[in-house]
């Protein structure tokens, strides 16, 4: 199960940068297919009341499909990496853990 740090502050699923999704796909350019645009503020505004409530109950394994096949970390399309860190970045959400074989 791997640990998502979450930079990208207009997710739905991102509060206080954790992720909240149990399980993303991300894309053979290591990008997040997973995010979803939050749509008002009144909704982040919960999300990060409801965060601050839960976030130390809630178990911090993801699982993390990975199509990604140049990236060390992508064992059968399935992220092994332990601590995984994701921003926006280059019109999307990109996973800055990624490195190349």
């Amino acid at each position: 199960m791997n640990k998502i740090d979450c930079k990208s502050k207009e997710c739905i699923h991102n509060a206080l940068c954790h992720c909240m999704k149990e399980a993303i796909n991300v894309s053979e350019n290591a990008f997040c297919h997973s995010f979803s645009e939050k749509l008002s503020n009144s909704f982040k505004d919960y999300m990060e009341e409801y965060s601050k409530e839960t976030i130390e109950k809630t178990d911090d394994g993801h699982y993390i499909r990975c199509e990604s096949t140049s990236c060390r970390s992508n064992v059968k399309e399935r992220c092994v990496n332990p601590f995984v860190e994701f921003d926006k970045k280059d019109f999307g959400t990109r996973c800055l853990s990624y490195r190349e074989k």
